[in-house]
């Protein structure tokens, strides 16, 4: 986008439905893992991830990036102590993408919307005009209470 803002709301995800307690669950039968962001965010997590899709936003125009891991024998190594994966993880439980995956029991695919975190935010009305950078970032922390 040449200016202003592009708005995408992905779901925070509940607890059981994060990206590890998938992995986990289904460990040694994950044939494909797709990690899907939507840059840049809100979040602020300071990390080379934030960094590296800010500058692809920033160059790109990008509203979406992916990353695709496959193994078609169940083989990914997906260890948590991958930075990209951590970083992955907490950016798209967070709400700031999607990831969808492929396990060997038959094609089956999980996705992120599959453990989607509902909230009703009823009397609150969200007037921008105006506002800067810092506001809007204010607001949607302030409706979305996530940090």
């Amino acid at each position: 986008l040449d200016h202003g803002y592009y708005l995408s709301i992905n779901p925070i995800l509940e607890k059981k439905k994060n990206f590890w307690s998938v992995v986990n669950e289904y460990e040694g039968q994950i044939t494909k893992v797709v990690l899907i962001y939507t840059p840049p965010n809100l979040f602020e997590l300071e990390n080379k991830l934030e960094e590296d899709l800010k500058r692809a936003n920033r160059d790109f125009n990008t509203t979406s990036v992916q990353i695709v891991l496959e193994n078609d024998k169940g083989e990914l190594n997906l260890s948590e102590d991958n930075a990209l994966l951590n970083e992955s993880a907490k950016y798209v439980d967070l709400g700031g993408g999607n990831y969808r995956i492929s396990v060997r029991d038959g094609e089956r695919t999980i996705k992120s919307e599959d453990g989607i975190k509902s909230e009703i935010f009823k009397g609150k009305e969200l007037k921008i005009d105006g506002a800067s950078d810092e506001d809007i970032k204010r607001i949607m922390r302030q409706i979305f209470n996530l940090w």
